[in-house]
């Protein structure tokens, strides 16, 4: 039997299930149209509703990882994060297990 989860655990799963089926319906529009990226990826950057202040940080990628978001065009830095954000809410909502349980803040749930 599956514990049942605290209102934060339901509310990221709630937002995790938004975004996968966002990406689901990208993929399988992407896959239909042979490659074809969206215009509207080129202005995610722009357009991507802001709800936590953006941090600048060095990271390091695999360069294959670079240049697969690179190759989508601009807007690949939001993708990324999207990409981050859903596995964030993967393992807040327990859907995924960390290596850790931690809350958005680091914190030990």
């Amino acid at each position: 039997m599956v514990a049942k989860r605290t209102k934060v655990e339901e509310k990221a799963h709630s937002e995790l299930l938004v975004e996968l089926a966002e990406m689901d319906l990208w993929m399988q529009q992407f896959r239909l149209k042979e490659g074809y990226i969206p215009e509207a990826w080129a202005e995610m950057e722009d357009r991507a509703p802001v709800n936590e202040p953006k941090t600048k940080v060095t990271i390091s990628l695999d360069t294959k990882v670079l240049r697969w978001f690179k190759a989508m065009g601009r807007g690949y830095q939001a993708r990324v994060n999207a990409v981050l954000r859903t596995y964030m809410l993967s393992i807040l909502c327990k859907e995924v297990k960390g290596q850790k349980d931690v809350d958005w803040k680091g914190e030990p749930l």
